[in-house]
C-alpha cells in the first residue's frame, strides 16, 4: 500500500492512499484508493470571469473513494470502476458577493432553481458515479532519452444523493519528457490537456484553469467554465551536485512556461493566457521527485511557486 502527502505554501494539503493491486485473473487487477484534498484559500473569478475582477475566496475540502479495476500491461492500461465523492465548499456570505451557478445545457441556472444564494455544489455535496481512464505510455527516441504518456478518460454521475441532474465529463492529457546526455544534462518536460463537461455540473466538477497542475499564473480553480485547455513546458539544466548524509543531490536552473484558456458557453472573456518564469531545482537521490522553487510572470503579475515533480 502507498500513502502520500503533499502540501503547498498556498494552504493546500493533499493526502492519498492506494492499496496494492491484487490480480484477479491474468491482466486484470483490483485496488482501492482514497484521497482528500483540502484547499484553505480558493479564489473564484466567476464563470468565464475576468482576472481583473475581485475574486471570491472560499474553502473547499474534497474526499473520494474509488474501488478500481485495472486491465492491461505496462504500455497500455485501462482503469475503471465506481467512485464516491463528497465535497464541502463554504465562504462567508457577509464578506463576499455570491457568484453565479453553473448552468446546464438548456441554460437553466441550477443554483437559482434550487433557491440557493451560492453556486450549485456549494455546501456539502455527495455524488456517486462511475469513471474510466485509458493510459498509453512508452519510450520515445530510445528508452534512455525520452518517455511519453497519453491519457483519455471520463466520468458520469446520475441524479442521486446531492446531484440534481445527471452530468458527465471527458478529459485528456499528454505528457512527455526528453533528457539529453550532453554537458548540462538538459531535461525538457512538456504537458497539455483538455476537459469538457456536459449537464448540470457542480462547481467543483467544472473545467477549471489554474494551479500547478494546469496553469501556474492563476490560483487553483480560479477560472471556471464548461471547457478548458492548457499546455506547459519545463526546462531544467544541471549546474552541479552535492553530497548530504552520503546521498548525492543534483541541482540547477529551471525555466517554465504555461498557456491556457477556459471557456463558458463557447466564449472566453479573458482570451488566451500565458506565463513565463524560472527558478532553482534540487533532486535528492532516491527521493523520486524534483523539488523546484521559483517565480512566474503572468496575467496576475508575479507569483511564487513551489513544486515536487512537474
Amino acid at each position: 500500500a502507498t500513502l502520500s502527502v503533499a502540501a503547498s505554501i498556498t494552504k493546500e494539503l493533499a493526502i492519498g492512499f492506494s492499496s496494492n493491486k491484487r490480480e484477479l485473473i491474468p491482466h486484470l487487477g483490483f485496488s482501492l484508493s482514497a484521497r482528500a484534498d483540502l484547499f484553505d484559500d480558493m479564489r473564484f473569478y466567476g464563470l468565464g470571469g475576468r482576472l481583473g475582477d475581485e475574486p471570491i475566496r472560499f474553502e473547499q475540502n474534497r474526499y473520494s473513494l474509488a474501488p478500481t479495476f485495472t486491465f492491461g500491461s505496462s504500455n497500455i492500461r485501462v482503469d475503471f470502476g465506481p467512485v464516491l465523492k463528497y465535497t464541502l465548499s463554504r465562504f462567508d456570505l457577509d464578506d463576499a458577493p455570491s457568484p453565479p451557478g453553473l448552468t446546464n445545457d438548456s441554460g437553466a441556472d441550477m443554483s437559482a432553481s434550487s433557491g440557493l444564494a451560492q453556486p450549485y455544489g456549494f455546501g456539502g455535496f455527495g455524488q456517486l458515479g462511475a469513471q474510466a481512464e485509458m493510459t498509453l505510455a512508452g519510450p520515445i527516441l530510445g528508452s534512455t532519452v525520452g518517455h511519453a504518456a497519453v491519457t483519455l478518460g471520463g466520468s458520469a454521475f446520475p441524479a442521486m444523493l446531492d446531484v440534481v441532474q445527471a452530468f458527465t465529463e471527458v478529459h485528456s492529457e499528454i505528457r512527455g519528457a526528453l533528457a539529453l546526455h550532453v554537458p548540462g544534462s538538459p531535461f525538457l518536460g512538456v504537458r497539455g490537456g483538455v476537459k469538457k463537461v456536459w449537464g448540470a455540473v457542480p462547481i467543483h466538477e467544472a473545467a477549471v484553469l489554474g494551479g500547478g497542475s494546469s496553469f501556474r499564473g492563476v490560483p487553483s480553480g480560479g477560472l471556471v467554465g464548461d471547457a478548458s485547455v492548457y499546455g506547459g513546458a519545463e526546462l531544467r539544466l544541471t549546474t552541479g551536485s552535492i553530497t548530504v548524509m552520503n546521498r548525492k543531490m543534483r541541482y540547477g536552473l529551471l525555466g517554465v512556461a504555461d498557456v491556457g484558456r477556459a471557456f463558458y458557453n463557447g466564449a472566453s472573456s479573458h482570451g488566451w493566457l500565458a506565463d513565463v518564469g524560472g527558478g532553482l531545482w534540487l533532486e535528492p537521490a532516491g527521493f523520486g521527485k524534483v523539488l523546484a522553487v521559483g517565480v512566474t510572470r503572468g496575467p496576475l503579475g508575479t507569483r511564487f511557486f513551489l513544486s515536487a515533480g512537474m
